[in-house]
């Protein structure tokens, strides 16, 4: 949930008001917890957080939709779905963003773009993979010498052409020398204190 409260907390969400609708096509408690206590932090931009089983009637109205799923290629009848349903509920000017794990996720996302290309303008349709993620951290964490689990909060931003954006602002490395102690069992520095980012980016 880390893309969420980061979105909350970003200047994207300064002027406005931000209502979560999440679509679940199985209930799990763990999720849900998860985000309610998300709303009980109180950001001051979210107003409010809901929950739907049936995905056309979440979608209507956004201007942000999210697929957090580990897609895989034969789930594109699926996707094609999710295309038809936004298609049909959302506005021209929505963003879609697919976020996983999946080697398949930038196939996944143009097939979700080819069903309605008409409709929706390629810039809108974006993909986050943790295919990429997993790479740089392990890049990150050979460099400072510390496990890949200890590289935490970094940021990929990608589309469907296999470009890719690396932020850095956010990234903390924990358990690395002369780290900060926050509590017993929580040591970090921000990675930028620790290498600066041209070197990093290379």
């Amino acid at each position: 949930m880390f893309f969420i409260t980061e979105l909350l907390n970003s200047k994207l969400c300064l002027d406005k008001d931000i209502q979560l609708n999440i679509y679940m096509e199985e209930f799990q408690e763990e999720i849900y917890d998860e985000l309610k206590s998300i709303q009980d932090v109180g950001f001051h931009c979210l107003r409010s957080v809901n929950f739907f089983s049936i995905l056309p009637n979440s979608l209507i109205g956004s201007d942000l939709v999210l697929f957090i799923k580990n897609y895989k290629q034969n789930d594109v009848s699926l996707v094609k779905y999710y295309s038809e349903c936004c298609k049909n509920k959302c506005k021209i000017s929505t963003k879609y963003v697919f976020c996983g794990f999946s080697g398949d996720m930038n196939y996944l996302a143009q097939e979700f773009y080819s069903e309605n290309k008409s409709i929706f303008p390629n810039c809108n349709v974006v993909t986050i993979t943790g295919n990429i993620d997993l790479t740089v951290k392990k890049y990150i964490s050979d460099k400072v010498c510390v496990n890949v689990s200890d590289v935490v909060d970094l940021v990929v931003w990608g589309n469907t052409n296999n470009l890719f954006h690396i932020s850095y602002e956010f990234v903390k490395v924990l358990n690395s020398n002369g780290a900060i102690q926050k509590s017993s069992n929580d040591y970090y520095r921000p990675l930028k204190e620790i290498l600066d980012d041209q070197k990093v980016s290379h």
